[in-house]
């Protein structure tokens, strides 16, 4: 009967390794989760990828860069995250999943997971794998994917990315309505301008065509081409590794999307932070990984910070009294759980407490976003429509003038 290798973590997250016998991999995985064993890595033995498929796969990756400009949609990352969590907890290894998701994912994300999964049979954690596209998985999946990894809760962890993935789609269908409605204000700002000359020429006896088609194909389409290469070039740049910290602050305080962006953010920290303390790790380490998920904000850089005074013997209350973009009820509950010694049973409340403030947030932000879209671009569209006003005036004016004998 063939052997397997296998890594695995107890329900404590302790690491455990051995070898067991079993007719395949399935079977493997079974045994490992009748032994109350979470896998992190499940191999036969003297067992690898063939070096040709290695090779194949390893010489073409995709272009990372082409991510960046058309990212991949919110739904496709919630399928993804989903499955993935499914196969997890139901005891089958990373690389094993990783073997079948491809063949079920969007065609655009199966050349990463087909790129990642020879490094995944050699042992590789996902969290480095996935590191290698910044463009699709952000510094905030990778932080829950290593605490995961390391905690021995991986798949819950896939499960939370998979809820929060839904959020993010369930906000952009809700506003996609007031999207269209300012293109549609932004291109009847930009034809406005041309009332004038479109007046005078149309009160001609002989419509001049020609004037009609010069500045319909030099003004009118290169400056709405304009604008939507601008709205695209900024789109890019915000999606740039390097910019996700302005792009994370920015989020933090804009309103209507302050009040999905918070909940998220603070409930990723806690569950990670839970995750961790529940399998022993250190405060310091479980800081770190919570400001990992956090992302690249104010508040992940005040949990970098908080975790290295810790790591260098402050105590914890003065270190955590300084993230103060974390709410001060989580903060004063988080001190009173270490006196008490229920740190595990607190974070895994206030998660809890914040996921739920998530779920109404699509509607919240639907609202203040319709609403914002409709006095901002009502007061572009009624700027328009004034300058429109009197530019009909100073034509109706000038026409009149030249039929005066």
């Amino acid at each position: 009967m063939p052997q397997f290798r296998y890594e695995a973590r107890d329900r404590q997250g302790r690491a455990v390794s051995g070898q067991l016998e079993a007719s395949d991999r399935l079977a493997a995985s079974v045994k490992l989760r009748e032994m109350e064993l979470w896998i992190v890595r499940l191999e036969p033995v003297k067992t690898e990828p063939p070096a040709r498929e290695v090779v194949r796969r390893a010489a073409a990756p995709p272009r990372e860069w082409v991510y960046g400009l058309f990212p991949i949609k919110a739904a496709q990352m919630r399928d993804f995250f989903s499955q993935l969590g499914e196969l997890l907890d139901a005891g089958v290894s990373v690389y094993e999943a990783m073997t079948v998701l491809p063949n079920r994912s969007p065609r655009r994300l199966r050349p990463i997971l087909e790129s990642i999964s020879p490094a995944l049979a050699g042992g590789q954690p996902l969290s480095e794998q996935l590191a290698r596209y910044p463009h699709v998985f952000s510094r905030m999946v990778l932080g829950m994917i290593r605490a995961g990894e390391r905690s021995g809760n991986i798949g819950p962890m896939c499960n939370f990315l998979a809820d929060q993935y839904q959020l993010d789609y369930s906000i952009w269908l809700s506003l996609l309505i007031p999207r269209l409605y300012g293109w549609l204000v932004v291109m009847l700002s930009v034809l406005v301008p041309s009332l004038p000359g479109i007046i005078s020429h149309g009160t001609e006896k002989a419509a001049n065509w020609g004037w009609y088609l010069h500045h319909l194909t030099h003004v009118l389409l290169p400056l709405l081409a304009g604008l939507v290469v601008l709205d695209q070039v900024l789109r890019y740049v915000l999606r740039q590794p390097w910019a996700a910290g302005l792009r994370a602050d920015l989020m933090y305080y804009l309103p209507g999307a302050a009040g999905y962006m918070r909940p998220a953010m603070y409930a990723r920290v806690l569950m990670v932070m839970e995750a961790m303390v529940r399998t022993g790790a250190s405060f310091a380490e479980a800081l770190l990984l919570a400001a990992e998920a956090a992302g690249p904000g104010a508040l992940g850089r005040q949990l970098q910070a908080a975790a290295a005074k810790v790591q260098a013997g402050e105590p914890l209350g003065p270190a955590v009294n300084r993230v103060t973009k974390l709410p001060f009820n989580a903060r004063s509950a988080l001190l009173t759980a270490e006196q008490a010694g229920r740190q595990e049973q607190t974070l895994g409340r206030l998660a809890r407490v914040q996921m739920e403030a998530m779920e109404g947030a699509p509607k919240r932000v639907a609202v203040v976003g319709a609403l914002a879209g409709v006095v901002v671009f009502g007061l572009i569209g009624g700027v328009a429509l004034a300058y429109a006003y009197s530019s009909y005036l100073n034509a109706t004016l000038d026409w009149g003038e030249k039929l005066m004998p």
